[in-house]
């Protein structure tokens, strides 16, 4: 329903439960009350409408209906916000929000004081739906201004430091937003929440939006910190004295006690923010440097996973597709949305690298960016390092050397007991001692979140960590060492384990080279939307490798296998389609005006989409190819990544 003036409900839903919302919405209507509806929905890549955001203004309170489905939806998370905040200025924000949980359980609402307010279950009976509604009506009759006119809060009183500028490129992260109320208030939700509240604590990947997720938290929930707002910027080598220093310095700004004896001077409700605390420091200590009385909330924000032991924990993790697609030029995503597509899957939803990005000419410029060594992400590279070496206990080459193994591998998961292997091999450790300091790795990365936990034995990296490991790695050299080692050392298949001769090793050794190096140089012949020079030089490569690999295995009959699997390869399928189409597509590209975008010219080639034809042509044998390679080595390495499975 989409008319104008005063509303007295905002019927908000994910579009998913439509059919259940909009009944309720028309028994509302029935008794009498005006209800707004979107009809229309939002899109991706573009924010809540005017009209909506009007509307929503215009009404007296919100009504969710909190499906499981609707906290993963942006423009419900918005409608939410603004109603909740509304009801948080008046004193109590269940006042301005109205729930219809459909759910078995409440799990699934957030923040914490809707979870805890008097639900509605969903109607299923039509006396159900008239009971809703009077009571909805009951409700809107004690409220008389709408959430437009309801008095906007006064700015945040920022304590001991300038007052923060609001969070920029902000994408998404409303369910992380209402995680972190959640957690700063489970002390008000007792009787849904199993723990106390007043300290959360927010920790990822180096980068990838935590302080400005609590930058953007403390701007829209400031009216709930009257006590005021203090922000402490820890720097990365901070000891515990300076940080306690920087913490009392801050507290006799805003008039507190420096200890737990010290009663302090607040009355109102104030909070504390440690931004960037450094990883690899005592629990207990830390406790010490938190708010010290009971009106007192903190964040804590960290790579340190260790430190969720200290209160309600936030993770921080990629932002999906749709919110990384906000912070890219809208003009990339009409000229060339498969190229924006490859952007985002290589920046892993990594939110500070799409801004580095995103400052390129094109989408087709920022794809260059990321394989030029950008001064941005070599940066942010360092800065990751350098949290995961702050962390170690572990001997550094090692760390590095295990991540540099791992990015050969990516994206298929890689085996903890291969890696294992690979760095006994390197550091002449025997295989007990290389599991061990192996797992010990593994486990700084999990802590430092630069992996997520083990399944089935394996870690994997996101296309962001493998592709910055492979391509800014400063050791060229030691680089190539870790990678030759990867390729020889086959993964441990107990499955399939069999009598091994020398010469059966040999040419599983060689079958395992060439069925990487196929999974990886030809991957991208699954994106058929990436450009055709993009494509035909991997095969290129590939060809030079597939000789290699002939030439080190020599004529012995016992690598027959893949000598015949590699002759196929060149002479069969890649040598047909570099012959013919890499001059062609030479001579058209030497033609291209200087100041044309090369994807939009490439596109416009008369031969183009016969080309692409040929290419795609190619994903059927190789994917043959990689089975049968597959059959030799006992590993499904390369399957998933070329659609083998399908």
């Amino acid at each position: 329903m989409t008319m104008t003036g005063v509303w007295d409900v905002f019927l908000s839903y994910s579009r998913s439960d439509a059919d259940s919302a909009l009944r309720i919405g028309h028994a509302l209507g029935a008794a009498g009350l005006r209800v707004f509806w979107d009809t229309a929905g939002v899109q991706p890549f573009q924010s809540i409408s005017d009209t909506i955001l009007a509307a929503l203004g215009d009404a007296k309170v919100v009504l969710a209906y909190y499906s499981a489905d609707y906290p993963a939806r942006y423009a419900c998370q918005h409608e939410l916000t603004l109603g909740f905040l509304a009801g948080q200025r008046e004193g109590d924000p269940r006042r301005r929000v109205l729930v219809v949980n459909p759910e078995s359980t409440v799990e699934h609402i957030r923040p914490v004081e809707l979870r805890d307010a008097r639900h509605v279950s969903a109607p299923t009976r039509d006396i159900d739906y008239r009971r809703l509604a009077a009571s909805v009506a009951e409700h809107v009759s004690t409220i008389t201004e709408t959430i437009a006119e309801i008095t906007a809060p006064e700015p945040a009183h920022w304590l001991s430091v300038p007052a923060q500028p609001s969070a920029t490129s902000f994408a998404g992260r409303f369910p992380q937003l209402w995680q972190l109320h959640s957690a700063l208030h489970r002390h008000r939700a007792r009787l849904t929440s199993r723990q106390g509240g007043r300290v959360a604590v927010v920790h990822g990947l180096t980068g990838i939006g935590k302080s400005r997720l609590v930058l953007e938290y403390v701007h829209l929930f400031q009216s709930a910190f009257p006590g005021g707002i203090g922000w402490l910027n820890a720097d990365q080598d901070d000891p515990l004295p300076r940080l306690r220093s920087k913490r009392d310095r801050m507290a006799r700004t805003m008039r507190l006690g420096t200890t737990r004896l010290d009663t302090g001077v607040a009355r109102h409700p104030y909070l504390w923010v440690f931004d960037n605390i450094p990883p690899g420091l005592g629990i207990e200590d830390l406790r010490e440097l938190f708010s010290l009385d009971n009106i007192g909330y903190t964040v804590v924000t960290s790579t340190d996973r260790r430190y969720i032991a200290l209160g309600g924990a936030v993770t921080v993790g990629p932002l999906s597709p749709a919110d990384a697609g906000v912070l890219l030029p809208i003009p990339w995503h009409h000229a060339n949305p498969g190229v924006v597509d490859r952007v985002i899957d290589t920046a892993s939803g990594h939110p500070e690298v799409l801004n580095i990005l995103a400052n390129a000419d094109s989408a087709a410029a920022a794809l260059g960016e990321l394989h030029a060594g950008n001064p941005g992400l070599m940066h942010l590279a360092q800065r990751i390092v350098d949290a995961v070496d702050r962390s170690a206990e572990v001997d550094l080459r090692i760390v590095h050397d295990v991540l540099r193994a791992a990015a050969v591998l990516e994206p298929t998961p890689a085996d903890l007991d291969h890696l294992a292997a690979v760095i006994g091999e390197l550091h002449g450790l025997t295989t007990s001692t290389a599991r061990r300091t192996v797992a010990a790795v593994v486990h700084l990365l999990i802590t430092v979140s630069v992996i997520e936990p083990i399944t089935n034995n394996r870690i994997q990296l996101s296309p962001l960590i493998g592709h910055l490991t492979r391509t800014l790695d400063s050791d060229a050299i030691r680089q190539a060492e870790i990678r030759s080692a990867t390729l020889k050392l086959l993964p441990t298949t107990p499955a399939r384990r069999r009598r091994r001769t020398p010469d059966s090793a040999r040419l599983r050794r060689a079958a395992w080279a060439l069925q990487v190096e196929l999974a990886h140089r030809v991957s991208v012949l699954r994106r058929p939307e990436i450009g055709l020079r993009e494509t035909l030089a991997p095969l290129y490569s590939l060809v030079e490798f597939v000789r290699s690999v002939l030439i080190d295995g020599g004529p012995e009959q016992h690598t027959r296998p893949v000598q015949e699997i590699g002759i196929a390869l060149i002479t069969g399928h890649l040598r047909p389609i570099l012959t013919r189409w890499h001059p062609e597509l030479l001579n058209y590209e030497f033609a291209r005006p200087i100041d044309r975008d090369p994807y939009a010219y490439e596109r416009e080639w008369i031969q183009a989409d016969e080309l692409r034809k040929a290419l795609i042509g190619l994903r059927a044998p190789l994917t043959e190819m990689l089975r049968n390679l597959g059959k030799i080595t006992g590993s499904d390495h390369g399957m998933m990544a070329l659609g083998a499975g399908d």
